[in-house]
């Protein structure tokens, strides 16, 4: 039986012989998880948690968005009727969360720390701990701050985001060359819901907005402003804008 050692204060787990063979389909794995969690099998549940999250990435790397997701929203819920689960989640957290902050991090390793953190309801942490790379690491912390962006904004850090914002036309580039990419796939019937091009444009400039205004950089908000307002103009999404200025600016009065 192969172990995997989680922090020793929180608890030592065991994945069964099985975990660690290679030839397992990670998503076989995963919903096996569910369908333990539901019959009340809830350790046996915990280890398949346990060897998705370590494997399914290395197996199937295409699966890293369902690990970050679906999985652990799963994982959540397995946690409030099984407290040991949780434990576990958090033992991972904090032992990714001390190898980043000792200078041995990676980048997706700082990813599965965010999205574990958002899962927990403890983004604090995240910021936190890129606030901790922001002075120690610097270097790190630009590879990590797109993955932390969102977290940023949310806790208003727009100081901190502007000093990654060096380019706000390029960043706005970057958007609207997504959209336009969603819109073609959109167009193309291959999209799961219509609309989230435009919602994700929206989402990006308000939150671009914000950063630059809420640090001071108004002229370079409005800028983005005006620039997206050419390319959609509509109550809705002028409304939206306009309030992400209004707001952020007077956070950053």
């Amino acid at each position: 039986m192969q172990c995997a050692c989680l922090l020793p204060a929180v608890l030592v787990v065991c994945v069964s012989g099985v975990a660690m063979a290679e030839d397992l389909d990670p998503d076989t794995v995963l919903n096996e998880a569910r369908r333990l969690a539901d019959a009340g099998e809830y350790e046996e549940a915990l280890q398949k948690h346990l060897w998705y999250h370590e494997n399914a990435h290395r197996i199937k790397p295409s699966l890293i968005g369902v690990r970050l997701s679906f999985a652990l929203s799963d994982w959540i819920k397995l946690g409030e009727k099984y407290p040991k689960a949780r434990e576990a989640l958090v033992g991972i957290r904090d032992r990714d969360t001390n190898t980043i902050a000792d200078g041995n991090g990676t980048f997706r390793l700082f990813q599965d720390v965010v999205g574990i953190n958002h899962y927990l309801k403890e983004d604090a942490k995240t910021v936190a701990l890129f606030k901790a790379l922001h002075e120690k690491q610097p270097d790190m912390a630009k590879v990590c701050y797109y993955a932390a962006r969102d977290r940023l904004v949310a806790a208003r850090e727009y100081q901190l985001c502007s000093h990654y914002m060096r380019d706000p036309d390029r960043s706005f580039d970057r958007i609207q060359s997504a959209r336009a990419l969603g819109l073609e796939v959109e167009e193309n019937g291959q999209a799961v819901v219509k609309g989230t091009a435009d919602a994700v444009f929206l989402t990006r400039t308000c939150q671009l907005i914000a950063i630059l205004a809420g640090a001071g950089r108004q002229k370079e908000a409005e800028k983005v402003r005006e620039r997206a307002l050419a390319i959609r103009d509509d109550p809705t999404f002028r409304a939206a804008l306009d309030e992400a200025l209004k707001a952020s600016q007077q956070e950053g009065e």
